[in-house]
């Protein structure tokens, strides 16, 4: 199984999320209302959804039971570990919360690290090295998710490198 880990910038992100990883998984979503108001819950409802309310914790633990159910069974999820647009001009990726990198050890999922920003319109992406957590680890979950998150920074540092000097916005 895999988790496909994902920067959250914006709006399109699930769509360009799933364009990307070309792999079949449930996508974690944290604001059910807005998508049962748009079209787009008939595509999530195609694809499978998970709906994790991050500010509730009992709502974070039946999610994350939830996705290691779809792990244990050989499914695959997508989600993003920030739990919140990034709209912060100076960090470019928030902290994590730490569900993804339990799920992953708890179910020995593999964590595939997706960058991705926009410029204008425009996405870019880039795709990191598999992140595998051996269930005898000893390290924190705190720890770990500060390691994916300097994954993704690294990703987007890489991203950045490759556009011309612009404010953020």
């Amino acid at each position: 199984p895999k988790i496909y880990a994902l920067t959250h910038v914006g709006r399109y992100d699930a769509e360009v999320g799933i364009e990307v990883t070309k792999d079949s998984s449930f996508v974690f979503m944290g604001d059910p209302g807005a998508v049962y108001r748009s079209p787009d819950i008939i595509a999530l409802n195609l694809k499978g959804r998970v709906f994790c309310d991050t500010d509730h914790r009992e709502d974070c633990h039946i999610a994350e039971l939830t996705g290691n159910t779809i792990l244990n069974q050989g499914g695959n999820i997508t989600i993003y570990p920030e739990g919140a647009w990034n709209i912060t001009p100076n960090k470019i990726v928030q902290e994590l919360y730490n569900g993804t990198v339990r799920m992953a050890k708890t179910c020995g999922a593999e964590i595939i690290p997706v960058a991705i920003e926009n410029f204008d319109g425009n996405y870019s992406v880039k795709i990191g090295k598999n992140f595998y957590i051996p269930s005898t680890c000893a390290y924190s979950y705190n720890a770990l998710s500060t390691q994916l998150r300097d994954i993704l920074a690294t990703l987007k540092w890489y991203i950045y490198q490759s556009k011309p000097i612009t404010l953020r916005s």
